[in-house]
This record gives structure tokens, sequence and C-alpha cells, in this order.
């Protein structure tokens, strides 16, 4: 039952950086039992946590680079102390599809 505990700590530390976050407990063929993100900041980040995998201190996620389209997917490795530091920097250094990027720029000048 270490998830429920690391998807705590990765829900509090992320809920203290952004202001608009959801998160829901799912399952699929592809991911198993998993966790799915939102994050809305500028830009919308989805990411996708298995629960076997956050299990461990260090754990393997996901997030679309594009969250309009499910085939964007980019792994990532953190550990639950590191992992709203990887997610900030998804941000930071714009870490999407440049095609999501011109479109929500787009959006936001209209």
């Amino acid at each position: 039952m270490a998830h429920k505990e690391n998807i705590n700590k990765v829900h509090y530390d992320l809920s203290n950086e952004f202001e608009n976050i959801s998160i829901t407990e799912n399952a699929d063929r592809k991911f198993g039992n998993h966790v799915r993100i939102n994050i809305e900041d500028e830009l919308e980040l989805k990411l996708i946590i298995e629960k076997v995998s956050i299990d461990n201190d260090t754990f393997r996620w996901f997030y679309l680079s594009d969250p309009r389209n499910e085939e964007t997917l980019v792994e990532r490795k953190s550990t639950v102390e590191t992992f709203t530091t990887d997610v900030k920097e998804i941000f930071e250094k714009s870490r999407f599809d440049l095609e999501y990027i011109k479109e929500s720029t787009k959006q936001e000048e209209n």
C-alpha cells in the first residue's frame, strides 16, 4: 500500500506548486490500475502514474506532450521527492509539442 502514501505525497507537493490540479484513479488495458493527474497552468499537462510503479521510491510515469493526443506519451522517471520538480521543469522548459504550444498561444490571444 505504499502507492497510497506516495500518491498522497505527490498530490500534496503538486498542490503547493499549482492551483488547478485534479487527480483521478483509473484502470485500462494499457496502464492497468493508474492515477491520472491534470494540471492547468499556462498550458494543460496530463500525467499518468501506474500504481505498481509508484509503490517504489523511484517510479516511472508518463505525460502527454500534447494533452489533446493520447499518442504523445513521454516516459519519465522520478523519485517521490523529485517528482514535483520534474513536473515544474516540463512547464519551465516548455517540454510540449510545438503544435500544442502554438495552438494554445493562439487561443489566449483571441
